[in-house]
């Protein structure tokens, strides 16, 4: 018997997998593989950022996984190799550099997923662009990595050396993620007054910035706009002392939990009442809940893609998912993400075979199909890339850290290890 088929997949992949799953031995149904590929993969796997990347990791290996047990792709197995990004505790651009040389080196290697954090990409695309290959991002939300506009000052087009676009990406940009999360909290929750902090980082900083200049076109006031530096990620008392004395009536903070910005929420607790939230993307995180301590209650993150829960499509993946990958911490809140960037990395591989006669694609050829993907399939809904590597549409999942109900905690995309406080679903926001 076949290995099933998942329903999500697009009509290219699905007709290469059927057509891969005939006779012989080794793949579905008995039939042989007739070569092998791979696929890159970095990603922070170690360090603070282990728990969160592990769970990326898992997406890219279902998919994977999905494909190979289903006659593998165009009739090649997929193979993964992958690569960890953390210098020192927390993930690093010269070590994503270095870890991108080495699979533009791989022969073997017809694209890559990754990686997590934009500082890292920023690093990474020259180098990839430059090979021609492929690269699909699972979270990156920097807007100038793709988006030539006056605040990026020309940076997207300076880290394409070949002149072509090669980098791509399934989530929201941070133009839209900031200031759709502004929007919420000024017409649904009433914050005029808004103390602003980031990391320092590209993103953080680079989120912190449309949202604080969101709030202002939104008649607010952006108060005590600070960054701080993602090393020293200890104490931002003063900061929240000022804030507050200024009238702040909430903190919005861009940065990811490696870099501290969920110790900023245990620290509110001195000087903001219970009910004043702390906001932002990057927070929705197990470890992030448990940086909260006990004001860990109240927080808004957000995840800059659609929910899978809210589609029946995505609750089917998760099942599945479930299947191979029952331990709650197996789970994370870019699992699905990652999943559907390697699927949708695959599909292109096989459409670039299937017009190659059934012969291995080159990486060239991968990049053109990859940006001619449109309306894929996936546990994320019907996604496309526009001209600029961007998915389309763009959609933001907001999240309440607090106590779940049984339910809720079955499907938050994160929760503590005894999962006693999850992130839990509130609203998903679009445009596009």
């Amino acid at each position: 018997m076949r290995a099933p088929i998942p329903d999500w997949l697009g009509p290219g992949l699905l007709v290469v997998l059927l057509s891969a799953s005939c006779g012989g031995s080794g793949g579905a149904g008995g039939a042989a593989f007739k070569g092998r590929f791979s696929i890159g993969v970095d990603l922070p796997l170690s360090g603070a950022e282990a728990s969160q990347g592990r769970t990326v990791l898992n997406g890219v290996r279902f998919a994977v996984d999905e494909a190979n047990r289903g006659g593998g792709v165009a009739g090649y197995q997929v193979a993964v190799v992958d690569l960890d990004d953390v210098v020192g505790d927390v993930h690093n651009a010269d070590k994503g550099a270095e870890n991108a040389r080495a699979l533009v080196a791989n022969p073997e290697v017809l694209g890559m997923v990754g990686p997590y954090n934009s500082n890292v990409a920023l690093a990474q695309v020259p180098i990839t662009n430059q090979a021609h290959m492929a690269q699909i991002s699972p979270a990156n939300a920097n807007e100038c990595l793709t988006k030539d506009i006056p605040s990026c000052r020309g940076q997207a087009s300076a880290i394409r050396p070949a002149g072509l676009n090669t980098y791509f990406r399934v989530v929201s940009t941070s133009d839209v993620e900031g200031p759709i999360v502004i929007d919420y909290a000024h017409d649904a929750l009433g914050l005029e007054r808004i103390a602003f902090g980031s990391d320092g980082e590209l993103y953080g900083r680079g989120v912190a910035d449309q949202a604080a200049r969101q709030l202002a076109a939104r008649g607010g006031q952006a108060v005590d706009r600070r960054d701080f530096d993602p090393q020293a990620r200890t104490d931002y008392r003063a900061w929240l002392r000022q804030a507050r004395a200024d009238g702040a009536q909430a903190v919005y903070f861009g940065g990811t939990d490696s870099t501290g910005a969920c110790l900023v929420r245990a620290q509110m607790k001195e000087t903001f009442p219970a009910a004043a939230p702390e906001i932002g993307g990057g927070l929705v995180t197990p470890k992030c809940l448990t940086d909260g301590g006990d004001n860990a209650v109240g927080m808004l993150g957000d995840t800059n893609s659609a929910d899978p829960n809210q589609t029946a499509q995505g609750r089917a993946w998760l099942t599945r998912y479930r299947r191979s990958f029952p331990a709650a911490a197996d789970l994370g809140s870019y699992t699905v993400q990652a999943y559907t960037a390697t699927a949708a990395l695959l599909d292109a591989i096989g459409r670039a075979a299937r017009a190659a006669g059934g012969a291995l694609p080159s990486r060239d050829q991968v990049v053109g199909q990859v940006a001619r993907t449109r309306s894929f399939d996936s546990p994320l809904g019907r996604i496309s890339f526009d001209r600029n590597g961007d998915v389309v549409p763009q959609v933001v999942s907001l999240y309440e850290s607090r106590r779940p109900t049984a339910a809720e905690a079955k499907v938050a995309p994160s929760c503590t290890p005894d999962r006693s406080l999850c992130w839990v679903f509130r609203r998903q926001l679009s445009r596009g």
